[in-house]
């Protein structure tokens, strides 16, 4: 695990995209109930808090789908580790920066008390690190609904977190977002989406160590209390420092009204009725935000025990069991003994002239013990290899299907846990020819062809993925 402190210093602040997403949420009128609903149940839950509020932990199942094109979006487990360790520390009041919270606001601080987990069992039972890679060019403009209908985890009984590389237009200038609990998809439920260097200590594998502010740190955290049902202390939108937000609530009795702090760190400021503003809050956008409040613990706790967007389900004894989160299961030794690695690979190119050489890159994970069988075809030199990341010659022109299988031991060994890839036509070679410098190559598209593509004179359609490429 990756535990550094990184030093805090200011940056441009992307913003929660959670506001933009939670006004397009509120046109549903079924998901308006919802929430009035959930504010009911929150003001019944706080009236009898003495005999409703757990302090903890609560333990809460977690997956993180990883939706990348084999680029620097394809985050390490050392990445998604350590923003685990920065959402857990946040919501355990562990965070060594809770210490710079000023005296004015010291009593006050909250410690939810909510423990997150990966999961280490799938929807289907089998053992999982959880973390889910979906190779995708949909990350370099990630719409929500298109990312979750590549992955997406029962959210009954998991928090979906989404990692992409950019999101689309709309959503450029957040860091994160999330939706309230019943706010999300009709077909797959609630979410939280983060931009790759949003998520925790970004840059891990740096020569420096981990980078970025402290507000980037707490991002995953500022996300979660979203999804827990928290607003930013302003209120519901994302205009943070505009006048107007002293009229705003976010329907918390120890948060005091300001109008919002958009990057800085004034722990002086005090900007509506001449209470100090609480600069230092998670759900501010302060580049010192460390704490909650006792109020707001208390409110995450109502919406944890509500079924408004199945949160209550997340944290009972039978679903810490089929997610693999109970104590039992998630502290044994042999947890991950079962864990079949999964496999995935790109190549630099995947189709040139004979004599091409072509690198192949294993992406297989699940595992930290991969042995690697892989199969080029016949042609291809080597046509079988066992490393992590070949380098193949093909001579023979024509398609080629390449297979990778990944096991956790042998192939043949007893127990052994193995899956396979298998993919038809990957590598094409085209025909190493002499070009003629006076005539050079000529061919007919006319309708002579019968509307058919000239694959037999040599032509190849080079794959572009679910464009159209010929008519």
């Amino acid at each position: 695990m990756f535990h550094n402190s990184v030093v805090a210093q200011d940056e441009p602040v992307l913003r929660s995209g959670t506001p933009k997403v939670m006004e397009e949420a509120l046109k549903n009128a079924e998901k308006r109930l919802i929430l009035e609903q959930l504010e009911a149940f929150t003001e019944e839950f706080l009236a009898d808090i003495q005999n409703r509020s757990i302090d903890g932990p609560y333990i809460i199942p977690l997956v993180v789908h990883v939706i990348h094109n084999y680029e620097e979006e394809n985050i390490s487990y050392e990445q998604v580790d350590n923003a685990l360790f920065r959402l857990n520390e946040d919501f355990q009041g562990l965070n060594d920066d809770l210490s710079t919270v000023i005296d004015s606001f010291v009593n006050i601080i909250g410690n939810p008390g909510f423990e997150f987990r990966l999961a280490t069992k799938d929807p289907d039972g089998n053992c999982t690190y959880g973390v889910n890679r979906v190779a995708s060019p949909l990350t370099s403009n990630a719409v929500t609904s298109e990312i979750q209908a590549l992955a997406n985890w029962d959210d009954k009984k998991y928090v979906n977190i989404y990692v992409v590389r950019a999101f689309e237009a709309d959503m450029s200038s957040a860091a994160a977002y999330a939706v309230k609990p019943g706010s999300g998809s009709e077909e797959y439920g609630d979410y939280i989406f983060f931009r790759y260097d949003y998520f925790a200590d970004w840059n891990l594998n740096s020569d420096t160590g981990p980078t970025g502010s402290q507000y980037r740190r707490h991002v995953p955290t500022h996300e979660m209390g979203h999804f827990m049902n928290l607003d930013h202390p302003w209120g519901g939108n994302n205009d943070a420092a505009q006048e107007d937000n002293c009229a705003i609530d976010d329907g918390v009795t120890d948060t005091p009204p300001t109008i919002g702090t958009l990057g800085g760190c004034p722990t002086d400021q005090a900007t509506c009725d001449g209470s100090l503003d609480n600069v230092q809050n998670i759900m501010d956008y302060a580049n010192c935000a460390h704490m909650f409040t006792e109020g707001q613990k208390q409110r995450v706790h109502a919406a944890l025990n509500s079924m408004a967007g199945n949160r209550e389900s997340l944290w009972q004894p039978e679903n810490l069991i089929l997610t693999g989160v109970n104590d039992e299961h998630f502290n044994s030794i042999e947890t991950y003994l079962t864990c079949a690695p999964i496999p995935d690979f790109n190549t630099t190119t995947n189709t040139g002239c004979q004599g091409t050489e072509i690198e192949f890159m294993s992406h297989s994970y699940n595992s930290e013990n991969i042995n690697y069988y892989w199969d080029f075809g016949a042609g291809a030199n080597p046509q079988y290899s066992y490393d992590a990341n070949p380098t193949v010659v093909y001579q023979e022109k024509g398609s080629h299907d390449v297979s990778l299988t990944v096991c956790t031991g042998s192939i043949n060994d007893e127990p052994s846990y193995c899956n396979e890839i298998n993919r038809e036509n990957y590598i094409y070679i085209l025909d190493d020819v002499s070009v003629d410098s006076n005539n050079g190559i000529k061919q007919d598209f006319a309708p002579t062809n019968n509307g058919t593509f000239p694959e037999n004179d040599g032509w190849y359609i080079v794959p572009q993925n679910e464009e159209v490429t010929w008519e």
